[in-house]
C-alpha cells in the first residue's frame, strides 16, 4: 500500500539526517503485526542488514519499564518487594547466603542483589552486532538457556552488600 511506501521514505530520511546505521519498525493493530521492515544495517562493516527480526540493544531503558510493571503488581497484591526471587524464577543461587538472607525483588530493583553482569552484556552485544565468534556455550536465545547460564555463575556478593550497576 501507498501508506507503507511513504512510511519507508520517512524512515530513510530519518536515517540519513541523523547518521543512523539502521532501524527496524513494525505497525501493530490490536495484537497483530500488519507491517514490518528493516532499513539500513545492523553492522555496517559487515553489511549485515536490519530486518524485522533484528534485536537492538536498548540499554537500561528496560529497567524503568520492568520496575513500573513490578510496582503495578505490588499495588495489585500479586507480589511483594520482599519476596525472594526464587519464588518466581528457578535460580539455585537465590539463597546462597542462607534462608534468612535471600535475594529479593527489592534487591533486583535497587541493584543491590550482588549479581554481577556475568559477561552477559558482551555475549548479547556480540550476537546483536553480528560477531559470530565466541564459544557456543553462550546460547542465551531462550529463557531456559539464560537461566542455565546464570545458574552456572557464582560471581556474587552478599545481597544488600553494595550497589552495583549492571
Amino acid at each position: 500500500p501507498e501508506f507503507y511506501k511513504g512510511l519507508e521514505e520517512q524512515f530513510k530520511n530519518v536515517i540519513e539526517r541523523n547518521s543512523i546505521p539502521g532501524l527496524s519498525h513494525s505497525i501493530v493493530v490490536g495484537d497483530k503485526i500488519v507491517y514490518s521492515n528493516g532499513i539500513g544495517f545492523r553492522n555496517k562493516e559487515k553489511e549485515l542488514p536490519c530486518t524485522p527480526d533484528t534485536v537492538f540493544p536498548i540499554g537500561s531503558t528496560s529497567k524503568s519499564v520492568a520496575a513500573l510493571s513490578i510496582l503495578q503488581l505490588v499495588e495489585k497484591g500479586k507480589l511483594k518487594l520482599d519476596d525472594p526471587i526464587d519464588k518466581y524464577v528457578d535460580v539455585k543461587w537465590a539463597r546462597k547466603y542462607g534462608d534468612d538472607n535471600p535475594i529479593t525483588i527489592h534487591h533486583l530493583l535497587s541493584q543491590t542483589s550482588g549479581i554481577s553482569d556475568m559477561g552477559l552484556a558482551k555475549i548479547l552485544l556480540r550476537g546483536m552486532f553480528g560477531d559470530e565468534e565466541g564459544p557456543e556455550e553462550y546460547d542465551l536465545s531462550t529463557n531456559e538457556a539464560y537461566i542455565n547460564h546464570i545458574n552456572g555463575a557464582y560471581e556474587f556478593i552478599n545481597p544488600s552488600g553494595r550497589y552495583s550497576y549492571c
